[in-house]
Parts: C-alpha cells; sequence; structure tokens
C-alpha cells in the first residue's frame, strides 16, 4: 500500500516533465518547505517536504482501505490492540506474493503430529485455548538472506516453522493473551498482531527456532501473504543467535 502510494505520488510530479523541470520542482517544493536557504541544504529540505507530502498521501491510503481516521491516533498513544492490530494488516504485508524472503506457507499433512507442533511452541493446551486452538495455522516462512535473493546467487532456500494464531483466547467473560513457551530459548513471537479479516480479530506469529531449515516441502502452500524485509531480519538475528548460544554446536 505505502509501495503504490509513493510510486502514484511520485509519477504524477515526475511525469511529463523534462529533468530541468523536474529539478524545478524539487527546488521549489525545498523552497516551500523551508524558505530561503543555502544551496547545500536544498536537497535535505527537498526530501523533508516529499516525506510531509507521502505521510498525507499513505494516510489517505489507509482512509481508503476501510480504516476511517485511525491514522490520526498513529504516535499518539491512544490507539488499543485492535486499532494496532488492524492497522498493521496493511502495514505488515505487502501484496508482492512471490517466493522470496518473507514469504508464508501454510504446511499442510500433519494430522496427529499438528497438536505435537503446536505444543512445542505455544504454553496453552487444546483445552485451555478452547475455540482459538482450531484457528491456529503451521506455517514455514523463508528467511533466506535478503542480499542474496535479491542477487540471484543463493545456493540454498532457508525457512523457518512456527505459527500463524489468535492474539487471545475466550477466558471466562473476557479474552486472555496466548503466551508462547516462556523458559524455551527456542520459541519466539512478534509483539505486534495483524488484524485477520476472516475472524474479525488480532492474529500473529510465533515461531520455533530448532524447525530452520533448507528443505521447500511439497506440504507447503502458499498463503499469498509476505512480511516486511526488517521482520525477515528480525528473524534472522533470533536464529543466528539460538544456534550460536554457548555450549551448542551447530554441525
Amino acid at each position: 500500500m505505502t509501495t503504490n502510494s509513493i510510486s502514484d505520488l511520485a509519477g504524477s510530479i515526475a511525469g511529463q516533465k523534462s529533468h530541468d523541470d523536474l529539478s524545478k520542482t524539487i527546488n521549489s517544493l525545498s523552497e516551500a518547505y523551508a524558505g530561503k536557504s543555502k544551496p547545500k541544504n536544498t536537497p535535505q529540505n527537498a526530501l523533508m517536504a516529499f516525506n510531509e507530502i507521502f505521510r498525507g498521501t499513505v494516510s489517505h491510503q489507509i482512509m481508503l482501505n476501510g480504516f476511517g481516521n485511525l491514522y490520526k491516533k498513529i504516535g499518539t498513544g491512544t490507539l488499543d490492540d485492535s486499532e494496532k492490530a488492524k492497522l498493521n494488516s496493511f502495514l505488515i504485508f505487502t501484496p508482492d506474493i512471490s517466493i522470496g524472503p518473507g514469504s508464508i506457507f501454510k504446511i499442510k499433512g500433519l494430522g496427529k503430529n499438528k497438536k505435537k507442533f503446536i505444543s512445542a511452541i505455544l504454553d496453552q493446551d487444546e483445552a485451555t485455548l478452547g475455540t482459538a486452538y482450531g484457528k491456529i495455522i503451521p506455517i514455514a516462512i523463508e528467511v533466506t538472506p535478503l542480499c542474496n535473493a535479491a542477487q540471484g546467487n543463493a545456493q540454498h532456500t532457508y525457512f523457518l516453522n512456527g505459527l500463524i494464531h489468535p492474539k487471545s483466547y475466550p477466558n471466562g467473560t473476557g479474552t486472555k493473551e496466548i503466551k508462547i513457551r516462556g523458559r524455551s530459548p527456542h520459541c519466539y513471537t512478534f509483539e505486534k498482531a495483524f488484524w485477520d479479516n476472516d475472524n474479525n480479530e488480532p492474529y500473529t506469529l510465533s515461531f520455533n527456532l530448532k524447525l530452520f531449515h533448507s528443505a521447500l516441502s511439497d506440504k507447503y502452500v502458499s498463503i499469498d501473504k509476505k512480511i516486511r524485509d526488517n521482520l525477515v531480519i528480525d528473524l534472522q538475528h533470533q536464529i543466528s543467535g539460538y544456534i550460536s548460544r554457548p555450549g551448542h554446536v551447530l554441525l
């Protein structure tokens, strides 16, 4: 969404302009933002002007996607968990569904092993989670180094297995947050949630750092979603820290 917004805006500014006309436009934007300034500060001021324009354009796109005026609460500290999840459903996931770092795949065919798979990551069992348990989806996410994927020179494709699951589960008259196994160094979860339109509730992703591998199984089915590069890098750091921990030798 953000990429599309910036592309549309940049196209409207740069389209039908010669190099000289485009330079004049950028200089005008710089002056409009900061007034008269030293020539050496023109590029910085122009970038700041573009930043202000992009902010408004992205806010407009958020409103078009059914978020109303939630964008006005960004940075104010007044967003609740559900509102943050609704925003993150567009701010975390991108429309690029091609294979590559960040691509998410549903793992099919686990059968009886699904319960064992889930119990290795989450701290609550089926009896505790109730209806939330049936909404949990075992996944694999590609964590191939970004530079190798971009340059097309990666000899292996790397994956990490985990879960997409509701952020909370019903608990009496309210809800309680689903937790990963806190004492297990192999468990890791994203703090931020995203909004699941099918179930109308916040979801998040949790992982088993032991399940880092380089095999694209025929049991992996793309769910046409992809996380941003900074989250891929976060996972890569978590994996690196786990496999390099004291007392552990990677063979």
